[in-house]
């Protein structure tokens, strides 16, 4: 550890043990008594000696004081002993800080397979195998798999496996690579060990492509064997033909880019997989989720988009009523284009009943369990979303907006600092480490944070409030109307957010009209946040929640039953 770590990690000790505070009041509070002393042993005919003597007791006393306080601890029990602070988990490790990955026997990680093709440009059908598996195995309730966003993280660095599987918190990891040749496809693959490197077993597959459909189950059936875990339904996969099945392995690869041409050219290759085969539900799915991500990013029309994405979902509920994601999807819908969280509620229970324990799904039924304002809740299901996902950003960006909801800065910050540290490129991270540090009082840090941000319209309205909280009006009106030329046609509730913070109420009621006058698709979101809290005891705001169905009472009578998904027993 070299020099400075090493006095980084003594100060963090010294402040979390109080011994800086017994330091600094020791003194204070020692003069105070001398002080006292020489004031009132004289009236008692005492000389000055038992003041003296007070000094010398005083000082004798300062090492052991801060020794007593090093060592032990007062509680409501009385005196404990100190522990040794556990050393912080860093992202790559695992993000253990949030109730994330620990490893037990039933925990598993699909690592991305290997491309031996001839020509080396089938990365698509490879990683669309591993993802399958992984797909198939996260319907047994009795195992914990990652998600495919944290397994695929490692994709392309050389990193032993047991490194990969303590990182991921697992104890076995599935790991292969696919050869495709014409119309002849080999897979091999292999279960390991990761906590003794062992090899359980392997096996390599060579056949028709036609059949990679049934290998795929067969696969899956002999991992879940290996990990004695019984299967409480049977897997099932679509039977489509294998040009459809291609087409939608290319897709979702596209789509997981996540940048605007990527998601376009994934809505292409969707449609080209539903012109082979219009029944092929996860392609209707997927097709749904692509609409949505590119009418929220405005690369279609948002009415066009989220009006297709609905009718692609209820296509695909027609043919399949019991695909769980394309119920999860329909809420997800519910909630942010319909507003209809009634129906959400619905839709989520169906989606969890039948996979209670996709990564995927629970982290959407966080996302409703905050809407309803049961922030708790959605803190406990982003937990196990995390351990589930511990490279994910979304599942992280979500957790330090629900921590944010909570007024819990500290941790909200540390989670938005590891969205930074998975992706720093990150946009509206920085303005929400600049919300926690206005939480926290720390407007200078705020500010900086704030200039950082990449995200244009985030750092506009953020930069207006933070010249408004430092006292610079002048600037602060310059910044409003900058933010309201920039911004104020695509982001009313951020407008409405500068001018609740200003505690100028009609004009932020005027806002925040707007926003729900366009459907504003994130206004249940924004309105938890701290820039609201001037308007909470206005006497229209609860009129105005009633009238986007977002009243306390409201939301207490939809009912939504939600349990913790299946967690690992204790080790």
């Amino acid at each position: 550890m070299a020099a400075s770590d090493a006095t980084l990690s003594l100060w963090t000790e010294l402040k979390r043990r109080k011994v800086y505070r017994v330091a600094t009041a020791y003194p204070v509070i020692a003069w105070v008594v001398v002080q006292v002393a020489e004031t009132i042993f004289p009236l008692f005919g005492f000389d000055d000696t038992p003041a003296r003597i007070t000094v010398v007791v005083f000082a004798i006393g300062f090492v052991p004081a801060l020794a007593v306080t090093w060592l032990y601890e007062l509680t409501p029990q009385g005196l404990k002993r100190e522990q040794p602070m556990a050393p912080r988990t860093a992202p790559d490790e695992g993000h253990a800080g949030d109730g994330a990955s620990k490893t037990t026997d039933r925990s598993i990680a699909v690592l991305p397979f290997s491309d031996l093709s001839p020509t080396g440009d089938q990365e698509y059908f490879s990683d669309g195998i591993a993802e399958e598996l992984l797909n198939m195995l996260v319907a047994v309730p009795e195992l914990r798999v990652i998600s495919r966003a944290s397994a695929f993280a490692f994709k392309g660095q050389h990193i032993a496996l047991p490194e990969i599987a303590r990182r991921l918190g697992v104890a076995y990891v599935l790991d292969g690579s696919v050869r495709l040749s014409g119309d002849r496809v080999r897979i091999s693959i292999k279960l390991i060990d990761a906590r003794s490197d062992r090899h359980l077993w392997s096996e390599r597959y060579d056949r028709a492509i036609d059949d990679i459909l049934a290998i795929q189950d067969e696969i899956a059936v002999h991992v879940v064997d290996k990990l004695k875990a019984t299967l409480v339904r049977p897997m099932k996969t679509e039977q489509v033909p294998i040009e459809a099945y291609t087409l939608y392995l290319r897709a979702r690869h596209a789509s997981d880019l996540g940048d605007r041409d990527a998601i376009q050219n994934a809505q292409s290759l969707y449609e080209s997989a539903l012109a082979i085969e219009p029944r092929y539900v996860a392609a209707l799915t997927g097709l749904a989720v692509n609409l949505f991500r590119q009418g929220n990013m405005r690369a279609l029309g948002e009415i066009d988009a989220f009006a297709r994405s609905r009718s692609m979902i209820e296509q695909a509920l027609s043919i399949e009523p019991n695909y769980a994601p394309a119920h999860a999807h329909a809420a997800w819908l519910d909630i942010f284009v319909n507003r209809d969280l009634e129906s959400a509620a619905r839709r989520m229970e169906r989606a969890l009943a039948l996979q209670p324990t996709d990564p995927w799904i629970v982290g959407r039924a966080a996302a409703l369990l905050f809407n309803l304002d049961r922030i708790d809740e959605a803190i406990e299901l982003g937990k196990y979303e995390i351990s589930c996902d511990p490279l994910s950003v979304p599942a992280w960006w979500n957790q330090g907006i629900r921590y944010l909801a909570r007024r819990n800065w500290r941790d909200g910050m540390a989670s938005f600092k590891t969205v930074l540290e998975l992706n720093p490129d990150r946009p509206g991270a920085h303005a929400s480490i600049g919300e926690a540090l206005v939480g926290l009082g720390e407007l200078a840090a705020a500010r900086s944070e704030i200039e950082r941000e990449r995200q244009s319209d985030e750092r506009s309205i953020g930069l207006a409030r933070i010249e408004f909280a430092q006292g610079d009006r002048i600037a602060a009106d310059q910044a409003l109307a900058d933010a309201i030329e920039r911004h104020g046609d695509d982001h009313p509730a951020g407008i409405a957010s500068i001018f609740a913070f200003r505690e100028e109420r009609d004009r932020a009621f005027e806002w925040l009209r707007r926003a729900s006058e366009v459907s504003y698709a994130w206004l249940g979101d924004d309105l938890k946040s701290i820039w609201f809290d001037d308007l909470r005891n206005d006497p229209r705001w609860l009129p105005f929640l009633e009238a986007n169905g977002l009243a306390p009472a409201q939301l207490a009578a939809i009912r939504f039953e939600v349990g913790m998904p299946w967690q690992p027993p204790a080790t």
